[in-house]
Formats: structure tokens, C-alpha cells, sequence
């Protein structure tokens, strides 16, 4: 879905606290952060039978939101989380 999702994770990383400190060219992390939201996005709206293979922690977590009633942008950035906690 999108060949550059690790390089973007690692951008990010690298650079996430220009947004924490309002540096003033915050572009270097929204707009990584722009393109991991909307990838993760496309892949949460797939049917699951087109997004095997994921981890137990990532469907439990997806399915209790979903029955919690989260909206999907929070459910997005929860789940950005988990696949840290993974590793």
C-alpha cells in the first residue's frame, strides 16, 4: 500500500519533537506523520479477509475499539502505538 511506510515510521521518529517543540518547519514530521496516518487509514478500511496474517495484539485492539465506539482517526493513532509496543 504504500512501499515507503518504514521510511516514514523512521522520519518521524527523527523528527516528531519539531512538533512537540512548534518548531517552525514542522513539515519534516506532519508530513511523515500525514503519510503513516493515511496509510494505516486505507489499511483499517480493507475487509479483513484482504489484510491477513496481522498480530493477535492488533485485531484485539482494533476489535475492542470498534466495540467501544472509537472513531476511526483515534483508532489510527492508537494503533501507530501498538505496532511499537511489538517490537
Amino acid at each position: 500500500m504504500n512501499p515507503s511506510l518504514l521510511y516514514d515510521f523512521i522520519d518521524f521518529d527523527d523528527n516528531n519533537w519539531m512538533i512537540w517543540y512548534k518548531w517552525p518547519k514542522r513539515s519534516a514530521a506532519r508530513d511523515p506523520m500525514t503519510r503513516i496516518l493515511k496509510t494505516l487509514e486505507e489499511y483499517l478500511k480493507l475487509p479483513k479477509s484482504e489484510r491477513p496474517g496481522a498480530a493477535w495484539l492488533i485485531t484485539t485492539m482494533e476489535e475492542a475499539q470498534r466495540q467501544l465506539g472509537m472513531k476511526e482517526p483515534d483508532i489510527l493513532l492508537v494503533n501507530t502505538k501498538a505496532y511499537r509496543v511489538a517490537f
